[in-house]
């Protein structure tokens, strides 16, 4: 048993409005449910909306939501709100000692980080590392760098590697279908594959509807690839996000929305009933494997 774990930054469970939700505007296969409106997914999958304003008041933010996402500690109630950006020195040491690669790594379960990164990365000053980057550097798996990406070991979070040869780097292209397969097949030599997709939070800041059309066809196909490459009888895949603003591009912000969670698979139903808030997906997560273990 494997889980490939979708971390799809900024998507939430919306009206179903075209003048402001993209996911119905562009109908998604995968990602458009709505709210007060029977939730189903293809490939027999659960949708758990789930809550992500983790009890304290105001709008959820990237570097608590992320950092909850994947500790399982309350963020936001630590520090006594939400913060946005890049993980504080307060969310770091979260992230270092409590998070999900790091928690089943000691436990000696195979896990990766499935984005590859580039030297220049890590060049920048590390207060502008990423919660995953601090998830996969404190866990003691190996990271993989462009090396891998090039022998389809690993991925880039825009699937197809343009961003990369945007930016000058040699990489080739690859079709989002693509992308999805390697992430799939990553599952052989893994038990838990994270990856980390950020468009769909950039595009909302945007309030781009074109650019949320295309991203949308994009996604899907992406699925498609993951779909075709995972057993569904032996593995399991958990997408999920930090906070909403995805399904609302009417003022380019995030939203309190419920984020999309979805889950498909062997251990489906299992994680599915523990599943209400972000906070419980990574105990989710590593209960899951301790249940296997002992079966």
């Amino acid at each position: 048993m494997s889980i490939l774990f979708l971390f799809f930054d900024g998507v939430g469970i919306g009206v179903n409005d075209p003048r402001v939700n993209p996911l119905a505007r562009t109908p998604s296969r995968f990602l458009s449910h709505f709210l007060d409106d029977t939730l189903r997914s293809p490939y027999g999958g659960r949708v758990v909306p789930t809550n992500a304003t983790l009890g304290v008041a105001g709008v959820p933010q990237s570097a608590t939501g992320q950092t909850t996402l994947f500790t399982g500690v309350n963020a936001s109630q630590v520090v006594g709100k939400h913060i946005s950006g890049f993980p504080t020195q307060p969310l770091r040491e979260l992230l270092n000692e409590y998070n999900l690669l790091k928690a089943l790594h000691n436990r000696a379960q195979r896990v990766c980080f499935a984005n590859c990164y580039t030297e220049d990365y890590f060049k920048r000053r590390k207060i502008w590392y990423s919660a995953t980057t601090w998830c996969i550097l404190s866990s003691g798996a190996r990271h993989f760098m462009l090396d891998d990406l090039k022998q389809d070991r690993g991925v880039s979070h825009d699937f197809t590697n343009a961003f990369l040869n945007e930016f000058g780097y040699d990489v080739p292209l690859r079709t989002p279908e693509k992308a999805g397969q390697i992430l799939g097949n990553l599952l052989a030599d893994h038990d838990l594959v994270l990856f980390e997709h950020i468009l769909t939070d950039k595009i909302s800041h945007r309030k781009s509807f074109e650019m949320a059309q295309d991203l949308i066809q994009t996604i899907d196909r992406f699925f498609d690839g993951v779909f075709e490459t995972v057993d569904l009888n032996q593995h399991t895949i958990l997408f999920s996000s930090d906070h909403g603003g995805f399904e609302d591009l009417s003022h380019g912000k995030h939203t309190t929305n419920p984020v999309l969670t979805l889950i498909w698979g062997k251990d489906q139903d299992r994680l599915a009933r523990r599943i209400h808030s972000i906070q419980d997906i990574t105990p989710a997560i590593i209960d899951l494997f301790e249940d296997c273990y002992h079966e």
